[in-house]
């Protein structure tokens, strides 16, 4: 009888261990805006929207991916542990949440790497696409629909809690008066932001810029944009990257300094950050 308990002790402790390691909190980032899918209502017990607003690291922002089998997962916030659900066939009908029921192929969803870091999020039941409307995408609030697969993008970055931001080395492509930079291999971030100042002119010349995902090239980065320096002088400028976790922290991917064009001027299409890490 007591090899019996300890055998059934045994088998508790695994079923345990599989349960915890099949459930994974995550925030869910739109690569479009870096605005995070976000429970409007929490305080409804059913059919509460979910949109689009910016991160600011309160429960109805985050989710709890379980496993569901065959590469599905049932998505449910982790405030009311309401699922997604997907329970109609209809284009471009906005998202909701219903209480969870397992098993339930209206709230599995599959997540399909598209390119290193981005996903399609897309319905088991319906095989339609979670992504943003396209008209409201980088709207505080803006709905969160479903979308037949041939007119959706790879919408959303999938960034877990329990993991902090992480790159590989920071580089640029300078031109005639204008550079490129770029951080490779960002994992788990949501949002990644580069400072740049010049080192001869100290933190008083830096300047903040939004970097955008380029999954092809597997990095973060921002196009086209002239770097600020003082005309007809090659200056070194020191460039940091900033990456923002889930957890509401920022982490400091690495520094590099780097040379640019002569005569060099304001950014040309300029991604300025107010809130800085």
């Amino acid at each position: 009888m007591k090899l019996i308990r300890l055998l059934l002790a045994a088998i508790t402790v695994v079923a345990a261990l599989s349960q915890a390691t099949a459930q994974t909190l995550v925030v869910l980032v739109s690569k479009h805006s870096h605005k995070v899918l976000t429970l409007e209502d929490s305080t409804s017990a059913a059919t509460a929207p979910v949109v689009l607003k910016d991160f600011v690291g309160s429960n109805n922002q985050y989710w709890t991916l379980h496993y569901a089998g065959g590469g599905a997962y049932h998505v449910y916030s982790v405030v009311n542990a309401m699922a997604l659900t997907s329970a109609n066939t209809t284009p471009d009908a906005p998202i909701a949440v219903a209480p969870l029921n397992w098993g339930d192929v209206s709230q599995m969803w599959d997540f399909s790497t598209v390119a290193f870091t981005e996903k399609l999020l897309y319905s088991v039941n319906t095989g339609m696409a979670l992504t943003p409307g396209w008209r409201y995408y980088a709207t505080e609030g803006g709905p969160v629909l479903q979308v037949p697969l041939a007119q959706s993008n790879p919408n959303w970055l999938v960034v877990p809690i329990q993991q902090q931001p992480t790159s590989g080395s920071i580089g640029s492509n300078t031109g005639h008066n204008e550079s490129i930079i770029w951080v490779n291999q960002v994992r788990n971030a949501l949002r990644v932001v580069f400072c740049v100042h010049s080192e001869a002119n100290g933190q008083h010349t830096e300047y903040w810029h939004e970097a955008v995902v380029n999954a092809a090239a597997d990095s973060w980065d921002f196009d086209r944009v002239r770097i600020p320096s003082h005309s007809g002088s090659q200056l070194p400028y020191q460039v940091d990257a900033f990456a923002l976790g889930a957890d509401n922290q920022w982490s400091h991917l690495g520094s590099s300094s780097l040379v640019f064009p002569e005569g060099a001027t304001f950014p040309l299409h300029p991604r300025m950050v107010e809130v800085l890490p």
